[in-house]
């Protein structure tokens, strides 16, 4: 797979339409469909829809094509769009990008923590809770960076 060449995978509710739109916004934004298949589960009333495509105009990215196609997520109810990123070779970036943002997620946590803390003073009954969820986010945080790293 070419540096410039995507796989799209989506599910979403049936309805008419779907292709169209996803094949509109790909030729709209120079995009070339090489392979593409699809898929309607009668007894759930899901589609699926799976689009191979390269990018025409080389200064297209991933990051624009996901921008643009949020808003026609969103419009068909879509339950699930994912880049095909686990086999392709630039990868690694979203994964420092990712661990990054949970870690500094988990600082800034820490950080107004502490700073709570140290205006408030010991914990007492209304900082309790704030405090738990001081620890949710932490334990969240620390997940997250888990799965982006293993995945």
């Amino acid at each position: 797979m070419s540096d410039h060449q995507f796989v799209l995978t989506l599910s979403c509710p049936d309805r008419p339409g779907i292709v169209s739109a996803v094949s509109t916004f790909l030729a709209h934004n120079g995009q070339n469909i090489l392979d593409a298949q699809q898929f309607n589960d009668v007894e759930t009333g899901h589609f699926f829809m799976r689009v191979v495509f390269n990018a025409a105009d080389l200064a297209v990215n991933l990051a624009s094509l996901q921008t643009g196609f949020t808003a026609i997520a969103v419009a068909l109810g879509v339950g699930r769009v994912l880049p095909d990123l686990a086999t392709h070779p630039t990868r690694w970036p979203y994964v420092v990008i990712g661990v990054g943002f949970a870690l500094y997620g988990i600082a800034l946590i820490l950080y107004g923590t502490w700073s709570l803390r140290d205006e408030m003073g010991e914990p007492n009954a209304a900082s309790r809770p704030l405090l738990g969820l001081a620890g949710v986010g932490v334990l969240l945080g620390f997940a997250s960076v888990l799965l982006i790293v293993i995945s």
